[in-house]
């Protein structure tokens, strides 16, 4: 059957993702210059209205870290994250302002 609606789902999933980014920099923003891995900060974003994090399966969790990590990237490739190496694992942090 013909989809209909389609700007409004676009609109709504447009506002989803712009959440998803704003929450991973309050995330990153609480604590400027100090890094966090994206397991870190997708295991303290904000799921489901009705399940935490600790609800998730090990399939969710994973499925979840790299949505995570898909919106963090961008955000790094915009600038507004830094990306660092060390220790064999890549953190993520706001840059400290000057």
């Amino acid at each position: 059957e013909p989809f209909q609606g389609l700007p409004e789902r676009t609109g709504a999933l447009l506002a989803h993702h712009q959440r998803r980014l704003d929450e991973i920099l309050q995330l990153l923003g609480r604590e400027p210059g100090s890094p966090m891995t994206g397991y870190e900060i997708a295991s303290r974003m904000q799921w489901s209205r009705r399940r935490t994090w600790d609800d998730l399966s090990g399939f969710e969790r994973r499925l979840a870290v790299t949505e995570a990590l898909a919106h963090i990237e961008l955000l790094h490739a915009r600038g507004q994250v830094e990306k660092a190496y060390a220790e064999g694992a890549i953190s993520y942090a706001v840059p400290v302002p000057q």
